[in-house]
């Protein structure tokens, strides 16, 4: 099941200090599409994971236009750092 997100945070906001560990990104396994179709709204998501089990969402707008409320699926449960 995954858990909606919505909301409007920058990436200085959303990430908090949070950190993988440098497999992440040289693994193919490290890295996972969430969204990646939304050519209208200019939008594209992934996760990164490391070997360790920790995940970094990652949520792009690739436009000037604020999107309020987008929401985008996340694999677990619990609280957003």
């Amino acid at each position: 099941m995954r858990r909606r997100y919505s909301g409007t945070k920058t990436s200085t906001t959303s990430t908090r200090g949070a950190t993988l560990d440098s497999t992440a990104s040289s693994a193919p396994a490290g890295f996972e599409w969430v969204e990646g179709n939304d050519a209208t709204h200019s939008v594209f998501a992934f996760l990164r994971n490391d070997a360790h089990g920790n995940q970094i969402l990652a949520v792009f707008n690739c436009t000037p236009v604020p999107r309020e409320n987008y929401r985008v699926g996340v694999p677990r449960r619990g609280p957003l750092a």
